[in-house]
């Protein structure tokens, strides 16, 4: 194996920094002795993970970049009460995951709110994930709700929002459409 100031020459001169000629292709043990890193030794066992085979995911199933092993947590469900120029929006959130999770926090018509509960694998629950003025305009047409899996991964699940046009010219929240995939975030 080339020392520093030996691949640096090599660099510069456009050849390969480790050649296979080189003594000690691969890295020394405690006795000096040379293995070759590639392969494995003598009575060890070969590594699991053959080409084309999938990555190996954490113990609750997960699999990072293939959204159809995340948990699947979503709004079902969307509750507005109008009170005058204010509005209340319920909504009813479903864990259809294998697992509990940690409902985090709702960005919903330009606010966000922190939920901070708890769902169960299979559990619903309402939460309150917006209170405050009703608007003059359709621009927030984005909404996501953001938790949490059992081992700490963040996920995010995001839905189109569709709103009311009222009488005296206000918008309020109609409903929230999910749009697939779950994304995982923070991570």
């Amino acid at each position: 194996m080339p020392g520093f100031f030996e691949g640096l020459k090599r660099m510069a001169q456009g050849k390969p920094v480790f050649d296979s000629n080189d003594a000690g292709a691969g890295w020394n043990d405690k006795n000096g002795n040379a293995h070759d890193v590639a392969q494995p030794e003598a009575g060890q066992p070969a590594p699991q993970q053959q080409a084309g085979q999938a990555p190996q995911g954490r113990a609750n199933g997960v699999v990072k970049g293939q959204a159809s092993t995340f948990p699947v947590v979503v709004v079902k469900r969307t509750r507005t009460q109008v009170s005058g120029n204010n509005q209340a929006v319920y909504c009813s959130v479903v864990n259809h995951s294998n697992g509990p999770v940690e409902v985090e926090e709702i960005h919903l018509a330009g606010s966000s709110k922190r939920l901070g509960g708890y769902l169960r694998a299979g559990e619903e629950r309402e939460w309150l994930c917006f209170s405050g003025p009703r608007s003059q305009s359709e621009n927030n047409k984005e909404a996501s709700l953001n938790y949490k899996d059992e081992t700490g991964d963040y996920f995010q699940s995001i839905y189109d929002v569709e709103y009311e046009y009222g009488s005296d010219k206000l918008y309020s929240v109609e409903e929230l459409h999910y749009r697939a995939p779950i994304r995982d975030i923070y991570g």
